[in-house]
Parts: structure tokens; sequence; C-alpha cells
């Protein structure tokens, strides 16, 4: 599995132009495997990126402004006015913005925005997604 993670500079209906954080390139993603319900992708999200032939969007986080650090939770702003209660499941600096998803089990943040704009903890991101992945893998079975 080549995963890797990147900016979403544009969508439309066909996929989304994603320009990718290791390598600086910009490419094309043909599909998004996302869970179903996940929220549609927009301008500056976070995605990990499957490369295949045919490279598919498989998660994807939000950015957030951080309100209230709090001993379990973080209250943060999404860019569209809500607010979300999200779970710290990791290590956050307090920076005034961090990277947020939305999971089975409700919100979570994961990381901190650094002020490039890209996550302060790449490694841990993809770390996460691939275990995300193999638990799911687990549950469905062989096919």
């Amino acid at each position: 599995m080549n995963t890797q993670l990147g900016i979403v500079r544009a969508c439309l209906q066909a996929g989304c132009r994603v320009w990718l954080l290791e390598s600086g390139a910009t490419l094309e993603s043909h599909g998004d495997r996302r869970p179903a319900g996940a929220r549609r992708l927009r301008f500056g999200h976070l995605v990990a990126v499957e490369l295949t032939s045919s490279p598919v969007i498989v998660w994807n986080w939000q950015r957030a402004l951080a309100l209230e650090w709090r001993d379990e939770t973080i209250l943060a702003l999404l860019p569209e006015g809500r607010l979300v209660e999200s779970r710290w499941v990791a290590s956050l600096n307090r920076a005034p913005e961090i990277w947020v998803t939305r999971t089975a089990e409700g919100w979570e943040a994961h990381d901190d925005v650094l002020a490039s704009g890209g996550p302060a903890h790449p490694d841990w991101l993809l770390r996460w997604w691939i275990g995300q992945a193999m638990a799911t893998s687990a549950q469905s079975g062989p096919l």
C-alpha cells in the first residue's frame, strides 16, 4: 500500500486535485474510498491518497480553529462555522489550528497545523490511517 498525504486544491464531481506533501507533486484523484457518509471534500482538507494507477482518496482531516483546550477534548471551530468537540488522540502542542477528523466514535483531534499549512506529524497520521485500514480489513474478513 503506497499512501501519501496531500492537501486538496480543488474538487469537481470526477475527483480532486491534490498537492502531495512528500514530493510536492500535484495529482488528480479519480475516486473516493472514504467511509459512506463522509463529509464532502473541500479546498484545504488534508487527505490520505492511495497511489495506484488511478489514485484514490481514502481518508481526510479538516483544519479547525482550537477554541478551548480541555482535559480530554478540544472545542474546535470548523471552517463552515460548526463547533465540534474532539477527543485528543495524539500529543498536540496547543497550536491555534489543529487537524481533526470524524471517526465512527466521533470527532478526534490528530495533529497541529504548521505555519506552512501542513501537519506537524505526517508520519504519525499515516501510521494512524494504516492502522484504521488494517482494522477495517480484519473486520470485513477474507473476500
